[in-house]
Formats: C-alpha cells, structure tokens, sequence
C-alpha cells in the first residue's frame, strides 16, 4: 500500500513524467507493416485509389499493388515512366512517360492509349471531370480527352515541370520554367500569368477561397489571389522544389532544399520551423489527427505535431518522392527500389484545403 506521508510532491511528478513518458510512446508507435524490393530506384509519389498502390520504377514499369504490398500486376514501356501517377474516377491511370507520351492504363493493367508530346513529360497529369492536363518539356500545356485526342493546347517560353491543379471552376493554374505563373480557362483561354523573379518548378496548391501557393528556386514562398495579384511573400532559407499543404484552420506548411520545414498562417507569419540533415525535395502530407509527415533526401522520415514538436523519426532510404497514406499506412518509396507501409496513428489524409501533394491519395490535383 502506497505510505502518503512519504508520498513527496517529488515523487508524483517523477510518476507523472514517467506516465507521459509511457503514453507518448505507446501513442507514436510506429511499424512496418511491409516491405518490398524491386531492385530499381522509385523516385515519384505513389497513388493510391481505393485499396490500391501504384508507382513507377527505374525499371521503366507501372506496379499495382494491393495494401499488403502484393504485386499484382506491373506494365512496362520502352522507354519508362516519368511521372507520378494519377488516377479518375473509374479508375483508370494516367502517367507520363520518357518518350513524349501520357499513358492511360485501366485498372487491369491494359494499355488504353497514349498521347505523343514533343518531348519528356515530368508533370504529374491532373484530371478534372472534362479533361486531363499536364506539361511537356516541349513547353506545351495540355488539356487531352478522355478517348486520349488533343482538345486544345496552350503554349509557355519554356519547359513545364510543374503539375496543375484545378480550382473549384475549373480553371487550372500550373508554372513554367519562364518564370511564369498561368491560370487557365477550361477553353484554354489565358486568365492571367504572374511573374516570379526566378524560375519555378515548384506545383501550386490551392486554398478554399482560390489563392494560390507555389514556392520558387529563389527561396520565396508566394501566396497570389485568385485573380492574380500577389498577396504576400515569406522568405525560406533556401529554394522551393516541392509543393506546399495546407491543413483544416488555413496554417501552410513547406520545405527546402536547405533541409528545413516551415509552417505560415494564413497571412503569411512564420509560426515555427523545424531543420533535419539533409535536403528536402518531397511535399509533406497532413494526417487527419493533424500529424505532418515529411521525409529529407537522406530517407529520414518525420512526424510533427501542428506546434512543430519532434513526435518520432524513422530512418527509411534515399528519395526525393512524396508520401501518400491510407488506413493507417504511410506508403514510402525510395532511390533505392524499396516501398514499405508504415502503420502510423493517422488513418487517413486530412479533410483540409490541401493536405498532400496534388490535392487527395488519387494524385488527380483536383480542388
């Protein structure tokens, strides 16, 4: 029986810390639930539709895998896949490809069409309920057809990297290499392009009242208005390659090659920032409990609570790729061919403006 009379106030709050103690680590467990290898480097974010993950390798193939990291099919091309894939609401699959072409691949694996561009497409295709978009490096915006013909194309000054995302209209706003970024009609029609003082390859991300976020290669993160004003600029510590998220109150968070992670509110003011080791190329991603989750180039993975507090790391490979997550598990790839699901306490993406890169688990870039 516990002696209350010596029973110090040191005592308690030595059990109390070893309590807190206890419970952080039950709560931010993490395991793998399984691991593959395909012997050739992955370097784009997976998709997941459903009860399915897809990627693409160095190996020049399309895996679908169920959510016990079963491989159940793979389509190969000559060239390879240079994309990340997408998918619409049928389940189809559009990627990109080293020869100049988008590729639609149904879900049994079956090679519907491709689209020939001029050149390498990097671009991840975004997919509205009219058309799907994408860049080529010929400098060619894209809307093509479901049935895979060209329904108009819109010409930059210089090659497109970055992926689209499409607003609540149907207008899509994507950047180009001539330091230009486009909004676009459904038609094609040029809305309005805004200047960025360096080159972007950064893909934007959308807010709910249309603003659009984007980073830069001269370190500036910029928040334009749906009209195409710019609003406000924050200041990183180094360029931006990836896109920014957004989580459910408007807070904006995103990384840079100098290996650090920033969070913004809304209007801009920094409200923390987090440094690892190495760079970082990847878009961090949003849990539904409000755990963010980002990975550096050295394969360090990490879990931040929204105040920007170290939750856990976990060390996994090289990458520059992008996470995804579904029912608890934290999809990872890397350079060096590994995908593993990690079981995290997030089931799934959050419910916010824009909670990962391009938009939801489909990669379809759709508001």
């Amino acid at each position: 029986m516990l002696n209350l009379r010596r029973f110090s106030i040191s005592n308690f709050t030595q059990m109390i810390v070893i309590i807190i103690l206890l419970l952080n680590t039950i709560t931010f467990s993490i395991s793998v639930q399984w691991k593959i290898n395909n012997g050739s480097s992955i370097t784009h974010c997976p998709a997941i539709d459903g009860d399915y993950v897809y990627i693409i390798d160095g190996d020049k193939s399309l895996y679908k895998l169920n959510m016990n990291g079963k491989i159940l099919w793979k389509v190969s091309i000559e060239k390879g896949f240079s994309s990340s894939p997408s998918i619409d609401e049928k389940g189809d699959i559009y990627i990109g490809s080293w020869d100049g072409c988008v590729y639609k691949i149904s879900k049994d694996g079956k090679v519907l069409w491709k689209f020939a561009t001029e050149k390498y497409i990097f671009s991840t295709p975004a997919i509205s309920k009219n058309a799907i978009y994408v860049g080529s490096q010929d400098g060619n915006f894209y809307a093509i057809s479901f049935d895979g013909k060209l329904l108009w194309k819109f010409t930059t000054q210089g090659a497109i990297y970055s992926s689209a995302a499409i607003d609540n209209t149907g207008n899509i706003v994507f950047a180009s290499s001539d330091g230009y970024v486009y909004k676009l009609s459904e038609s094609g029609k040029l809305v309005w392009k805004f200047k960025i003082d360096t080159e972007t390859n950064s893909s934007p991300a959308l807010d709910k009242n249309g603003n659009i976020l984007i980073g830069s290669y001269d370190n500036y993160l910029h928040c334009i208005s749906k009209d195409g004003k710019l609003i406000w600029k924050f200041l990183s510590d180094g360029g931006i390659y990836s896109s920014p998220v957004i989580d459910s109150r408007g807070n904006i968070y995103f990384c840079t090659e100098e290996g650090t992670i920033y969070a913004l509110n809304s209007t801009g003011k920094k409200l923390w920032e987090f440094k690892t080791k190495a760079n970082i190329y990847s878009t961090p991603l949003i849990g539904d409990d409000g755990i963010i989750y980002f990975i550096n180039h050295y394969g360090d993975l990490y879990a931040l609570n929204s105040k920007g507090k170290q939750l856990w790391t976990f060390s996994t490979g090289t990458t520059k790729a992008s996470l995804n997550l579904r029912n608890n598990l934290l999809v990872v790839v890397t350079e060096d061919g590994i995908v593993q699901a990690i079981k995290v306490s997030s089931k799934d993406i959050m419910k916010s403006d824009w909670p990962k890169f391009m938009k939801n688990t489909n990669n379809n870039g759709k508001f």
